[in-house]
């Protein structure tokens, strides 16, 4: 579990201690069945720590498909990375571990789905109160601007990958696609864009 140094000022809080072993593995967990999440190369489930009980959302990724599409260097930075963040608007990644089929990341499990499926649900009429929009927005904004002040660069903002707690406050996911910038350099690389119309809430 060895990180690389990339000789910038960060500022990231003090590690607070995990509810979990740095050295679980995965019959630790009791998998329930549920799929919280699904992406091009994993699945997120709802899984259980057998010694406490508390709930976790586990992403699980094929080495197959890491290997079929050459993603060792984009997991490594995501984990990376995403192992330094403590934010309440970030997702917190508590710990990850691999089998012999798969690399697994573990983290806490937003109970209330992602802002997407919310969005659907409003269009569809879904009663929702005026201010609470513009709680999901700044919730946003702290999280991208804790990121960029630690010189982290999402890419891959959208709906599907903010999520929503037990409070509703947005924290967001998926730092597969992240890079921390170095001073002075450009980055050039072209990430997926999607384009979302909101109608009213």
């Amino acid at each position: 579990r060895s990180t690389t140094s990339t000789h910038q000022k960060s500022s990231h809080p003090p590690r607070a201690k995990s509810p979990l072993p740095m050295d679980a593995k995965i019959d630790d967990f009791i998998n329930t069945g549920r799929v919280v999440g699904e992406g091009s190369v994993g699945k997120v489930s709802h899984v259980i720590y057998r010694g406490s009980g508390q709930s976790f959302a586990m992403k699980s990724v094929d080495k197959k498909t890491i290997e079929r599409h050459n993603l060792h260097e984009y997991l490594h930075e995501e984990v990376r990375l995403h192992m330094k963040m403590r934010h309440e608007n970030i997702i917190r990644l508590h710990t990850f571990f691999e089998d012999s089929t798969n690399v697994y990341i573990v983290l806490d499990l937003a109970e209330n789905g992602s802002l997407f499926t919310h969005i659907r649900k409003y269009a569809q009429g879904m009663p929702t109160t005026s201010r609470q929009p513009a709680m999901f927005l700044r919730d946003t904004v702290l999280g991208l601007d804790y990121l960029h002040s630690n010189n982290i660069i999402h890419r891959d903002i959208k709906p599907e990958n903010l999520l929503l707690n037990k409070n509703w406050r947005v924290q967001i996911c998926d730092f597969g696609w992240c890079k921390q910038k170095i001073m002075g350099e450009e980055r050039m690389t072209f990430c997926m864009i999607f384009f979302f119309v909101f109608g009213t809430f």
